[in-house]
């Protein structure tokens, strides 16, 4: 199982970084639908393993918050140095250069919580808030003309957003009879 998630992992950087690592087995969409399936056959294994719900939620926040404050600490850091040493501010690049004619506040303010809380940046994706236009949801982010995913800081979070999701419902889904599920699904 371990071998198989690197395996899945290798092939979203290899398709995040295209130029760099040209590697093409799985496309990045392929090994992150794999990736969800095979999290919710290791949830299902390991749901014995805990004796309360609350044990469970803390177990998965700290395997997810604790990596992902590391690598959000790290990109500002650098983003904030190569910014003041080079004038490239990297990922903060949207908000040095936001401006009320780009974006509305309510749209900017909405990514930035959910670059602190790491949830919701799935949402980001269906979102838009062009000037002069109200907050709203959009069928295609691309349409936007200032894209509000621009001021996420880790763009590929919106998986570990879909995940908490998934980690809040896995132990109620667990539980279930096969015919319920088929029924919600």
């Amino acid at each position: 199982m371990g071998v198989l998630r690197l395996y899945l992992a290798i092939c979203v950087v290899a398709a995040h970084s295209e130029p760099i690592f040209p590697w093409k087995v799985h496309d990045g969409r392929e090994a992150v639908q794999i990736f969800f399936m095979i999290s919710g056959f290791y949830m299902a294994l390991i749901s014995n393993k805990y004796t309360h719900k609350l044990e469970f939620y803390c177990s998965r926040l700290l395997r997810i918050f604790i990596p992902y404050f590391v690598v959000i600490t790290f990109i500002l850091l650098s983003s904030i140095l190569t910014g003041i040493f080079f004038d490239k501010w990297g990922e903060l690049q949207p908000y040095i250069e936001y401006s009320s004619n780009k974006n509305g506040v309510l749209g900017v303010l909405f990514v930035t919580l959910s670059n602190m809380i790491v949830a919701f940046q799935d949402m980001v994706l269906f979102l838009t808030h062009d000037a002069g236009q109200s907050f709203q949801f959009t069928t295609n982010f691309t349409d936007s003309q200032q894209p509000l995913y621009k001021y996420l800081i880790i763009p590929q979070g919106w998986s570990i957003s879909l995940e908490l999701i998934f980690y809040l419902l896995a132990p109620f889904l667990v539980k279930m009879r096969t015919m319920r599920l088929a029924v919600i699904l």
